[in-house]
């Protein structure tokens, strides 16, 4: 969720899921990978010259990015996205890899290096053909400043969705300007699957708490949330991209009411 105040101020916070398969604890009913990942996490630090450059909350080995802050510049993270062409484009790229087709999480690392700037961040990355399909949340500093792309493999699809284009009003208040725009892993543009509605839930938090109520702590309460935190949910982070302020927290789903993903 990237979401902004009154006063403009930009706020974004996600929920990184991870561990479907293949195996779980009956004992705690608990995805085995998941819990694995949790005792792995770690907040980095990269450094140029000396000084911190960007931050990000990952897991031990991971290379790439999919969580970042970049003080004074940008917030961005990453979602899987799913579409019917299942590994068609990866499989082709790994047998012909070439450099036309970008992997995500290392586009996105070499974003956080290298723009100091939401808007050239954005041009760039509405140019950069993905092999696989994704969705990738940008926040920045300014009104306004806050985008969902979402990519086919290949530049097969392209959209980007943004406030306050194209989106649709809170539905318990139809006088309240847009004010943030939310990602789990389905199109906007669909309705997200009877089994795995995330979205509806958060939205309707999101539209009675309003925009003259946001700040970190309300963005988590929203994240911290049944269905989305559950038992998929490996960490929350919260960032603010003007101040440089970043947290990230473990999640745990043991609740009787938590759903599988």
């Amino acid at each position: 969720i990237v979401a902004q105040d009154e006063q403009g101020n930009v706020y974004h916070g996600r929920n990184l899921d991870f561990g479907l398969w293949p195996d779980v604890n009956w004992t705690t009913v608990q995805w085995d990978l998941t819990t694995d990942l949790k005792e792995i996490l770690f907040v980095a630090n990269f450094t140029k010259g000396g000084e911190v450059l960007y931050q990000s909350v990952t897991y031990g080995g991971f290379v790439g990015l999919h969580t970042g802050i970049r003080k004074g510049a940008m917030t961005l993270t990453i979602d899987t996205r799913f579409d019917d062409n299942m590994d068609n484009y990866l499989e082709a790229w790994i047998k012909t890899p070439t450099d036309t087709n970008q992997l995500l999480v290392m586009t996105t690392r070499y974003v956080m290096e290298n723009y100091d700037n939401y808007g050239k961040a954005i041009d760039y990355l509405k140019g950069v053909p993905m092999v696989c399909p994704s969705y990738i949340i940008l926040g920045g500093l300014n009104k306004g400043e806050g985008a969902i792309l979402t990519y086919g493999p290949n530049m097969t699809l392209f959209d980007d969705w943004g406030y306050p284009n194209g989106m649709t009003l809170p539905a318990n208040n139809t006088a309240q300007p847009p004010f943030y725009v939310l990602e789990t892993n389905y199109d906007h543009w669909n309705q997200p699957p009877f089994f795995d509605d995330r979205r509806y839930p958060a939205e309707d938090c999101m539209d009675e708490l309003g925009s003259k109520a946001i700040d970190l702590p309300a963005l988590y309460n929203v994240l911290d949330a049944i269905p989305n935190r559950n038992r998929l949910t490996t960490f929350t982070a919260l960032m603010h991209a003007e101040t440089g302020h970043f947290e990230a927290y473990k999640q745990y789903c043991t609740e009787k009411d938590c759903i599988p993903w």
